[in-house]
């Protein structure tokens, strides 16, 4: 009984892992998205300031907003990594590179493909990193 929970709590937590991720990718693209915009609001709000249309309010609620879309972004990636690293345990693997090779063994997946229903999670698809240009470009320090 003690092995069939484990198992249980093994399939629950590769499939959260496996809802959770595009989820969380899809999150991650559009909180990337909101913090350009909220750079874009900032460096209006500055060249108002200089001008004199905005006063140090409107500067520094900018900044605040852009802080806030900074710190989801960095959430929303850490739930990315989160959830790959569920899948992987539930998996009952680690976290090792495994660039160009199949995460389960072509043996262990056939077998695995006789004896459950799990062969669809065998062939999990490949997440993409964010490049270091996409990493680093929404967090930037201010202008003024």
């Amino acid at each position: 009984m003690n092995y069939q929970n484990t198992v249980l709590r093994a399939r629950q937590e590769v499939e959260d892992g496996r809802v959770a991720l595009p989820q969380n990718q899809e999150r991650v693209a559009l909180l990337f998205r909101a913090v350009e915009a909220a750079g874009r609001t900032l460096d209006l709000a500055l060249v108002q300031c200089r001008e004199g249309a905005a006063d140090n309010t409107t500067v520094l609620t900018a900044q605040q907003s852009l802080l806030a879309e900074q710190d989801r972004l960095a959430d929303s990636r850490g739930s990315v990594r989160q959830g790959l690293i569920s899948v992987y345990r539930g998996l009952g693997g680690g976290c090792e590179d495994r660039k160009e090779r199949p995460f389960i063994p072509v043996a262990v997946r056939e077998e695995m493909g006789k004896r459950t229903e799990w062969r669809q999670l065998a062939t999990l698809a490949a997440v993409q990193e964010p490049s270091d240009a996409e990493e680093n470009a929404p967090t930037r320090a201010p202008a003024w």
